[in-house]
């Protein structure tokens, strides 16, 4: 980069907040995916204004700008593949109104999701989206991705929960939309164009969420059987009686056994398959709702069925969920998380095929899902120096996305599209409809500075 360049991006933010050196550069290259990409810099804002001046100087010498929170997509949507700017934006981390009686908070993109859990729950409420990454992920980059997350089921996903945002555009211009409303319908919801645009319209400096009452009660349990299609029917009987759960998650037997390794808290090691379910509402809903799951369990022949009794029985069964890719990650250099979507119904279906799709290509595969939402997560151990393997991989994950596509699924169901997916695009959405994001993404960033190579 042109140092002159350089020196008017110091002249913006200062020089301890622009970073060029070596190990700074590789810190920002990579996420949870497998590519790397050195950046040319590293800048970190801490104001509205500072990104809005970043922007114009980069527009105006067509300078990629990758924005990105704590890298820890898995579909490497923060990498910068073009070079040019890393902007990191965990230093705009503030909190800055919680109004519970009009059930709004609104924040800035670099908050960590959980640090925000912890303070709403000081006051009764949450923020229902709960990624696998919440303990470290950003809301600015669960907007960016539209994150969802166990509690989705019932909950729903981060787009859900925006009430308005402020964004600076590709140009520098500042731009608001939405309110503090749960109600409003005032010109287009423009928030639901950059829920899930992966950086690609414009960088997100201000969020309005919409909180809710926690619940009062919870019960959760833990369903062992000796058969994995077993639990899989058990996912189709819960929801097709009309029962719905605020988690219902399903681990196999390869992601059993690697958490057990990892974490020994007393996982079943010979079983097949594993369904972590949980309830909340009233404690008479709960109770109703359990005994209803509980029989259905037993009628698709659960082995065994564990009931956390107290916080720190729960806690234990959610770490166990919540550590299946550091698990898996441990079993080879790589760990790649794929999240084919299809309806609920086919979820029995979509799980035998890719076991046959994982065995056909002599992988190491753990498969989880949010069984609920046919949320499937394969999750591949692999070593991407080993070209063979890699090819393998590719082929899988190749069968995996067309056998979803075969049941009226789709590509992703939460992770996003980044550079991970880009060739299957084709696969799910229909070339005018492609035509007509590029021509979004051209209209409000002619240059295509915004994260480049990515998406779309």
């Amino acid at each position: 980069m042109d140092i002159s360049i350089k020196k008017q991006f110091i002249s913006i933010i200062g020089e301890d907040r622009c970073r060029d050196q070596l190990e700074d550069l590789i810190s920002y290259s990579y996420d949870a995916f497998t590519v790397e990409t050195v950046p040319d810099l590293v800048l970190l804002p801490i104001s509205t204004a500072e990104v809005s001046e970043i922007l114009k100087v980069a527009h105006k010498n067509r300078i990629p700008v990758t924005a990105r929170g704590a890298g820890s997509s898995i579909c490497g949507a923060s990498v910068p593949v073009k070079g040019g700017i890393a902007l990191s934006m965990t230093m705009m981390n503030g909190i800055l109104e919680t109004n519970t009686p009009d059930r709004y908070c609104i924040v800035q993109p670099g908050i960590i999701n959980a640090d925000l859990q912890t303070e709403l729950g000081k006051t009764g409420f949450f923020y229902p989206p709960d990624p696998g990454s919440m303990a470290f992920s950003t809301i600015g980059g669960n907007v960016a991705q539209n994150a969802g997350g166990p509690r989705c089921l019932k909950y729903g996903v981060t787009s859900d929960y925006v009430l308005g945002m402020e964004v600076v555009l590709a140009n520098g211009d500042i731009i608001r939309f939405g309110s503090r409303n749960v109600k409003d319908v005032t010109g287009y919801r423009l928030f639901g164009l950059f829920c899930g645009s992966e950086g690609t319209l414009g960088v997100i400096t201000e969020i309005t969420l919409k909180v809710i009452p926690l619940p009062k009660a919870y019960r959760t349990v833990l369903a062992v059987f000796n058969d994995l299609d077993d639990s899989a029917a058990t996912v189709s009987d819960i929801i097709g009686a009309g029962i719905l759960p605020a988690a219902l998650e399903l681990l196999d037997k390869v992601l059993i056994n690697a958490v057990e390794d990892s974490n020994n808290i007393g996982l079943p090691r010979e079983a097949e398959g594993l369904l972590l379910i949980e309830v909340d509402g009233s404690e008479e809903q709960v109770e109703k709702e359990l005994a209803l799951i509980i029989e259905k369990t037993k009628q698709n022949n659960a082995v065994d069925i564990q009931e956390a009794r107290t916080p720190e029985e729960r806690d234990n069964l959610w770490h166990a969920r919540r550590s299946l890719y550091p698990s898996m990650a441990r079993l080879k250099p790589n760990c790649i998380v794929e999240d084919a979507t299809v309806p609920a119904s086919k979820v029995p279906e979509m799980i035998r095929g890719i076991r046959s799709i994982v065995d056909k290509h002599n992988l190491l595969v753990g498969i989880s899902a949010h069984a609920g939402d046919g949320n499937m997560h394969p999750l591949i151990s692999c070593d991407i120096r080993d070209t063979e393997e890699m090819d393998r991989v590719e082929k899988a994950i190749g069968e995996i996305f067309e056998l979803a596509i075969s049941h009226n699924g789709t590509l992703s169901g939460e992770h996003g599209i980044g550079i991970a997916k880009l060739e299957y695009l084709s696969m799910s959405i229909d070339e005018p409809t492609l035509k007509f994001m590029h021509t979004l993404k051209q209209a409000i960033d002619p240059h295509g500075i915004l994260n480049p190579g990515k998406a779309i």
